[in-house]
């Protein structure tokens, strides 16, 4: 398993650079909802569909006022050895092709939440189309699920993107509203489908939403 080293200052500077440089000249605009307000102290556990490449680096701009905790985020194994700064970033590698080594990762991301920390997710495992239905889950978040502390709470985040009258695309993050990690009930595997559920109810609200051209409760991320 590769650990996370984080960096304040590499993350505050690499933050600015993606913001200023890399997202103006990729996107038109990025636009964010919140539902409620995270508290900075509580151990969170987001969880995200995951259709781009950008998506982490995404994750990493909400870090500066939406999502203020100390950020960790799940990548494989293969993604952090060819993009291995992000390390720096509070990125820490799995490979559920080795149980050992996953179980290994599952501990690891427990340990920050149990430090209160924020732990982001991308339960399909990998990159999959916007508009596939099912998600797929993966069961890593049913065990995280069952083994987090009382505390934590899972948050929704959907990240969508959508050509309008531009040349270049406008991306829409929704950060939904906590959920109680205790409201889950079940088993590993039923507790996979019942977040598996919520995000995919969160996901195809937002495409009708953007399709209805009802932005109001979306902000421009500066």
């Amino acid at each position: 398993m590769i650990r996370a080293k984080r960096n304040t200052v590499a993350l505050t500077l690499f933050r600015f650079y993606v913001r200023v440089f890399l997202a103006k000249r990729s996107f038109a605009n990025i636009y964010v909802r919140v539902d409620q307000e995270i508290s900075p102290n509580q151990p969170s556990l987001i969880i995200a569909n995951h259709s781009s490449w950008w998506d982490g680096m995404l994750a990493l701009l909400l870090t500066k006022k939406q999502i203020t905790q100390p950020l960790y985020m799940m990548m494989s194994e293969k993604g952090l050895k060819t993009y291995s700064f992000f390390r720096y970033f509070g990125a820490f590698s799995i490979n559920p092709s080795k149980p050992k080594e996953m179980m290994t990762s599952l501990h690891y991301a427990k340990e920050q939440l149990q430090n209160g920390h924020a732990v982001w997710l991308f339960p399909q495992g990998e990159e999959q189309a916007l508009e596939k239905r099912p998600l797929d889950f993966l069961n890593g978040i049913g065990w995280l699920s069952e083994h987090a502390s009382s505390q934590t709470v899972i948050i929704p985040v959907t990240l969508s993107y959508f050509f309008a009258n531009k040349r270049k695309p406008n991306v829409f993050i929704h950060i939904g509203s906590s959920q109680p990690v205790t409201s889950f009930q079940g088993s590993k595997q039923e507790k996979t489908i019942q977040v598996e559920k919520l995000l995919t109810s969160q996901l195809d609200k937002q495409r009708e939403a953007i399709i209805q051209n009802d932005y109001s409760r979306y902000t421009v991320l500066h």
